[in-house]
Parts: structure tokens; C-alpha cells; sequence
């Protein structure tokens, strides 16, 4: 993982920052990343980690990402 640092690009914010990552794929592999946004100085720390669990049923080729206010996401392709 890199973390890029841009100032100037962010149309709100003067400086920012992006995590660009990479890997070499053997088999299979699935990563599923969640993109959290915040108001700069906010300190809620739960609202980091909103994730309770993630299930995949492999013949119906989907995973159920269930959130912990209870919310149930669906990824199918």
C-alpha cells in the first residue's frame, strides 16, 4: 500500500490524501474496501469501523456485508 499525498487537487480540502494498493493475484481473491468520509477533527471512532461481519455464499457468487446499525449490503457479480 502507498499513500499518496496531493495538495491543491481536493476540491474542498487543500491538502489531501489517497491510498492506492496493489496486489499479485495466485487463485482466487476478493478485497472489498469501504471509502469513510469525515469532517476534519472528527473524533467518533466507531464511524471507522462500521462493519459487522461479511458472509459469502459461493454458489449464488455474492457477498452479504452486514453493518453494524444493522443495515445488510449485498455485493453480487
Amino acid at each position: 500500500m502507498e499513500f499518496v499525498h496531493a495538495e491543491g487537487l481536493h476540491p474542498d480540502s487543500r491538502n489531501s490524501v489517497v491510498i492506492d494498493a496493489s496486489d499479485r493475484c495466485e487463485g482466487e481473491k476478493v478485497y472489498i474496501t469501504l471509502q469513510l468520509w469525515s469532517k476534519s477533527g472528527s473524533k467518533d471512532d466507531d464511524a471507522w469501523n462500521p462493519v459487522s461481519k461479511i458472509c459469502f455464499d459461493k454458489s449464488r457468487k455474492q457477498f452479504e456485508v452486514v453493518l453494524k446499525d444493522g443495515n445488510v449490503k449485498r455485493l453480487k457479480w
